[in-house]
């Protein structure tokens, strides 16, 4: 049996990255988009996926603290969370990874490091996982 396609929930309201990430991932990933946060919160349980994609400026609410209330819940303590921005300042990266994010890049953004950071968080909260159940 072939392994169903891990899951991205990429949350942007900008339709040229929209575009550049849908290319990108859509040959190896099953992909989901929602523009805003509040689209997000709808979508989120349901498609349950393995990795979120938030841009860091949403136009309802600041993709950090959608981190941050993400990760205070329970059921996505084990789902990947990569903040994309198009501010390259150290502080907010680093805000961003306190709050919860596994990760964070700069827009504009090389799509074959996008996909080793994707990969590199989708296995690592994977093999997290696996840990959990194999007691």
């Amino acid at each position: 049996m072939k392994n169903p396609k891990q899951r991205i929930l990429i949350v942007d309201d900008d339709l040229v990255v929209l575009k550049l990430l849908l290319r990108a991932l859509s040959p190896h990933y099953e992909l989901v988009v929602a523009p805003t946060a509040y689209d997000m919160e709808v979508m989120v349980t349901h498609f349950e996926p393995d990795l979120i994609i938030l841009d860091l400026r949403l136009g309802d609410e600041d993709g950090a603290d959608v981190s941050f209330k993400l990760r205070t819940r329970e059921e996505y303590d084990r789902t990947g969370i990569l903040i994309l921005s198009g501010l390259d300042e150290p502080r907010v990266a680093a805000a961003a990874i306190r709050g919860g994010a596994d990760s964070y890049m700069t827009k504009p953004f090389d799509v074959r490091t996008l996909q080793s950071t994707i990969h590199h968080i989708i296995e690592t909260k994977q093999s997290k996982k696996e840990s959990i159940f194999s007691y």
